[in-house]
Parts: structure tokens; sequence; C-alpha cells
């Protein structure tokens, strides 16, 4: 899967710098975040589709996906906060 697909707002705020992705269906502990410097990487893996039946059409994302965007600045990662929300 290309990783332009994933979707990303990046939004700068006097004290914070929110990055919000939207990853339908992949739970928080298959995200792997990570920054160096002011590059944001986020990879993971969207789950198995289906229960294993055949497949007529298939156009929700699946398999490995990887995305770095870079930040407005660069920010100190101990000062880093994730959320996973529904």
């Amino acid at each position: 899967r290309r990783s332009s697909c994933l979707a990303v707002d990046v939004d700068e705020h006097p004290e914070r710098i929110q990055v919000t992705f939207d990853l339908p269906g992949v739970p928080a502990d298959a995200i792997d975040l990570s920054i160096i410097g002011n590059m944001l990487t986020v990879q993971g893996s969207y789950p198995p589709p289906g229960d294993g039946g055949k497949s007529h059409l298939s156009e929700r994302p699946r398999g490995a996906f990887k995305r770095s965007v870079p930040l407005p600045a660069s920010v100190n990662p101990d000062d880093v906060r994730a959320e996973n929300r529904n």
C-alpha cells in the first residue's frame, strides 16, 4: 500500500504541534511512532480483512504502512504524547 494513502493533518498551535492520522481499524498497539529531528514517522499494519470468505471487492487498506511527515519545528521526543480515538 502506498504511504501517501494515509490521511494526515499537521497543525501548529502556540504551545504545541498536533498531528492527526486516520488509521481506521488499526489497534493502538499495532502503531509505531518515531521522531528524529523534525521528522515524524508512523508505521504499522492494518489487520487482515474479513473472515476468510471469497472477496469480490476490496477497497479498504490492508497490510503494512509507513509514512513520514516533516514537522514545522524540531520537538523533544520526551515531550510527545500520543492518543488513539475511535
